[in-house]
């Protein structure tokens, strides 16, 4: 008897592990499904994923009493978008970001934001210099070209953010070397924050046709950045492999292929910049030079560039200042710049050299094409640097009423831009919406961590747009362009430097 109940206790304890076995298995309707084990091999909890870092200012716990913080600005939106607000959720990505940010700052801070829109760059800057002339409360913000800002900047006309008291410029909702290359005796005037996003799209980039790379079967572009091989050399020898006479001709026209498409100011200036050099620096007092003398790299990048767009294997078309019989601008929106778009969308260039906030224009074309960042001098620069052509900035005037308040809603719109509107701006609506693989985000983050802006753009941009460009198509004489510039250029830097000391 003794035996028999240890055997039935035996046999109970066995049907009891294997029923538990099974119930394991059995998600209760008899389909297997993972253990907890299984979805988490590390043991405890499975781990949820990871929230974005919310980024918090540190300023003081204030309201300001339903103020109006008023912003004047452009209503051109190439570049955009400019908006401070919008009135109402449209369910586009960028409006409704912007949206929900000032909904939350307007009820922290118990502000209202409002905007006063004017047509036209210069009449932007002559309302701002009348109204700091004048001395009257029209506005906390004003929309300014970098350029004009800068020339501003130094006549006294811009507030700085020292003076607000509550501005960390090394925060990461500003863009740090295009805050500190503008900066005058230490001061700083021109704010390129997060609350800027047309600062982004003002980068230069370079797009690939991914049809004829496979074609010609051409090293993958993307492999090549991330190895740190992606150089000027290989650049030019792709754009050289791309030539092609496709309708026989003898010559090469607008409706060939070429190496790289593009126009003047968006191409040849690309290569000192990309290379780490600058046309204009600072010295140990603050005071702006010019950078030439002895500056023998920047012959050699300028040489090498001109020998390459214009040499005997002309591997450039600018669709600005080559000839177009084939094509016209289907609209007015981008003008000009138009044709570019229809030739590269028409597999007529390899590489297309345009502004990142260029891209969505291409959206509907056929060919897949990838985002790459300008390539490097060679394969000893440390970095990629993405040229950036400045931004559209609000200002503020340095007759400002309340200079603390403006600080802390500069600073509060900046910091909750790097919240909303930048992930809505990069990760949604450029990445998600206008780009076709997952490299290209890749690539878009590489050149947003260094995008960099050349003083030499903003305050030569008629001598760096136009004489210096030119002489790419010229003799390409640069040494003797640059003897000939030289004094009037330092006489531009001159004035400027003269004006620092007065500045507040």
């Amino acid at each position: 008897m003794k035996k028999i109940c240890i055997f039935i206790l035996a046999a109970a304890l066995l049907f009891g592990l294997l029923l538990l076995a099974s119930c394991a298995k059995s998600g209760g309707g008899g389909t297997e499904t993972p253990t907890a084990q299984a979805e988490n091999p590390g043991g405890g909890e499975t781990p949820k994923e990871t929230e974005p870092e919310r980024h918090t200012p540190n300023l003081p716990d204030v309201k300001f009493n339903g103020y109006e913080f008023r912003a004047t600005i452009s209503t051109n939106n190439v570049y955009g978008p400019f908006d401070l607000t919008v009135a109402e959720e449209t369910g586009d990505t960028i409006n409704d970001s912007i949206y929900r940010r000032n909904r939350y700052l307007e009820d922290k801070y118990d502000v209202v934001f409002r905007q006063t829109e004017i047509n036209g760059w210069d009449l932007l800057q002559n309302t701002f210099k009348k109204s700091v002339m004048a001395g009257t409360d029209d506005f906390d913000l004003c929309m300014l070209v970098e350029r004009f800002a800068f020339f501003l900047a130094a006549e006294g006309y811009l507030l700085s953010a020292e003076r607000t008291g509550h501005m960390d410029l090394s925060k990461p909702w500003y863009n740090r070397d295009m805050v500190e290359v503008t900066a005058m005796k230490g001061r700083h005037y021109l704010i390129f924050s997060d609350e800027c996003t047309n600062m982004y799209g003002l980068s230069l980039a370079l797009l690939f046709n991914k049809k004829i790379v496979s074609d010609l079967g051409l090293e993958n572009p993307y492999n090549l950045v991330k190895s740190g091989a992606w150089t000027y050399g290989k650049f030019f020898a792709m754009c050289r492999s791309a030539l092609a006479d496709l309708d026989g001709d003898g010559a090469m026209t607008d409706r060939d292929r070429h190496g790289v498409l593009s126009q003047d100011n968006w191409l040849p200036s690309n290569f000192w910049v990309s290379a780490g050099i600058e046309m204009v620096v600072k010295d140990a007092d603050g005071m702006f030079r010019l950078n030439f003398e002895g500056n023998e790299k920047l012959l050699e990048v300028l040489d090498t560039a001109r020998e390459n767009l214009f040499g005997a294997s002309k591997i450039y078309f600018s669709y600005t200042n080559d000839k177009v019989n084939s094509f016209k601008p289907r609209d007015d929106v981008f003008g000009i710049t138009d044709i570019g778009f229809q030739m590269f969308e028409s597999d007529l260039g390899l590489f297309y050299s345009t502004l990142i906030n260029t891209i969505p224009a291409l959206r509907s074309m056929d060919t897949d094409f990838g985002i790459l960042p300008f390539p490097k001098a060679d394969e000893a620069q440390e970095r990629y640097i993405t040229r950036n052509g400045g931004g559209m900035i609000k200002s503020a005037p340095v007759h400002a009423a309340d200079p603390e308040r403006t600080g802390i809603i500069v600073e509060a719109l900046a910091a909750e831009s790097r919240n909303t509107t930048i992930p809505a701006y990069k990760e949604i609506n450029l990445k998600t919406k206008f780009t076709r693989d997952d490299e290209s985000a890749e690539m878009l983050d590489i050149m947003f961590d260094n995008s960099f802006m050349e003083l030499a753009d903003v305050i030569f941009l008629a001598d760096i747009g136009g004489v210096f460009v030119n002489e790419f198509r010229g003799k390409g004489n640069f040494a003797s362009l640059i003897e000939k510039n030289t004094a009037k250029m330092q006489k531009v830097l001159d004035k400027i430097n003269s004006s620092l000391d007065a500045l507040e």
